[in-house]
């Protein structure tokens, strides 16, 4: 019997062990088991985060493309314009020397009028048909380059 209760008490350490090393492969399998159920929940969380940062670095590319066609067409209308104001601003300069030369040249025939009617209250014997003639034709004359020849020259 003896070899009976060895064999039994071997198999039964024999049990024992094996269901001790059952149990430990359990606990660690649940354990690894559990670990990589935590870890595709998480590997699935961030891949959905991966793909929203994805979208949105598409979405903010395609925003910076059409703020830079923005700013690329404001440019444009940025130089047209500011070319436009300078031809603008060089004919309003244009103009008011034509205006400034106008004005200077009736000042000097208003001096010349001037002159001329001191020359008749000094002297008294031009007379005033000859004064008002002479008068007349400078008036007519100043007025007249200045208001037509500009336009003449510029047509």
């Amino acid at each position: 019997m003896e070899k009976g209760e060895t064999n039994i008490s071997s198999v039964s350490s024999s049990t024992s062990i094996n269901f001790e090393n059952y149990t430990r492969l359990l606990y660690a399998f649940k354990e690894t088991h559990e670990e990589a159920n935590r870890l595709t929940l998480l590997n699935n969380r961030l891949k959905g985060l991966n793909n929203w940062l994805e979208n949105r670095v598409k979405a903010l590319e395609e925003k910076l493309n059409n703020l830079i066609n923005d700013f690329e067409n404001l440019e444009v209308i940025y130089k047209t314009l500011l070319t436009n104001v300078t031809q603008v601003f060089v004919k309003i300069v244009n103009l008011l020397k034509r205006r400034f030369t106008i004005l200077l040249k009736l000042w000097i025939s208003f001096q010349k009028t001037n002159q001329i009617l001191k020359l008749f209250f000094l002297h008294k014997n031009v007379s005033l048909v000859k004064l008002v003639w002479i008068l007349i034709h400078r008036a007519r004359k100043v007025v007249f380059q200045s208001l037509f020849q500009p336009s003449l020259k510029n047509n």
